[in-house]
């Protein structure tokens, strides 16, 4: 049975198939009814002022998922958004906020197709819609892979297709950074099977490999398509060099 649970200014939230309930030091606060009659899945989210609730149903029509937001302190309803509807194997995760926007991920489809929102946290509506995968974000921006481009990031280990997202207008400025090979080490590729990205405030880390061993690139995400990655090597395991 699907369950989530989250806590703020003392209380303890819960939601289970057909109930989200509030408590405070065992005592009963409110009770609700989801928006959905048999989720699949329930995620929880305690932001200063709200409580956000992500309902998912599955069934063989398709998916359903629904952005809700309570009062805190009474239950109160505040506002819902379909995110998705009628999708098949649709999912997604609220990913956190900053200022007065909630970043939520979510896929959907065969073959699976990404996107990241924006959402207004006083109001639901959605600010921004990318067709991209989230690396991270800060309190003013979000970097994404950018999968509009024409780019294939799956396939093309020395391309970073980026774009940052101003959270609060929605705003994107998208640059592709080329990562150089290195003297002597032959063609890069990613170490493992899926590309493996580190976000910071301001750099991104992106691990790869080639002939002399792995190695990471960090990237200055503000810095746009014509800085030149800083390479060095891993040294954080010993995997084998590809010979």
């Amino acid at each position: 049975m699907p369950q989530a649970q989250a806590s703020a200014q003392g209380i303890t939230f819960r939601a289970l198939p057909g109930a989200l309930t509030a408590t405070r030091a065992g005592r009963f606060l409110w009770r609700k009814t989801g928006p959905l009659a048999h989720p699949t899945r329930l995620e929880l989210l305690a932001n200063p002022g709200k409580l956000l609730l992500l309902s998912e149903e599955n069934s063989f029509i398709g998916s359903q998922i629904i952005l809700s937001a309570y009062a805190l302190q009474t239950g109160k309803l505040l506002w819902q958004t379909p995110i998705l509807e009628n999708y098949a194997n649709a999912s997604a995760g609220m990913r956190g906020s900053a200022g007065q926007t909630l970043v939520l991920s979510a896929v959907s489809g065969e073959p699976m197709t990404g996107k990241v929102q924006g959402i207004a946290l006083e109001t639901g509506n959605v600010r921004w819609t990318a067709r991209q995968d989230l690396v991270g974000y800060t309190d003013i921006e979000a970097l994404v892979i950018d999968l509009g481009t024409g780019a294939q990031p799956m396939n093309s280990a020395g391309l970073l297709p980026l774009n940052r997202i101003t959270l609060a207008t929605g705003k994107m400025a998208s640059f592709t950074v080329k990562l150089p090979n290195r003297p002597n080490c032959g063609p890069m590729n990613y170490q493992g099977s899926i590309p493996s990205l580190t976000f910071a405030h301001k750099f991104l880390y992106a691990l790869r490999q080639d002939s002399c061993g792995p190695f990471i690139a960090r990237v200055d995400w503000h810095g746009g398509a014509a800085q030149t990655p800083l390479l060095y090597p891993d040294r954080r395991n010993a995997a084998p060099a590809v010979k």
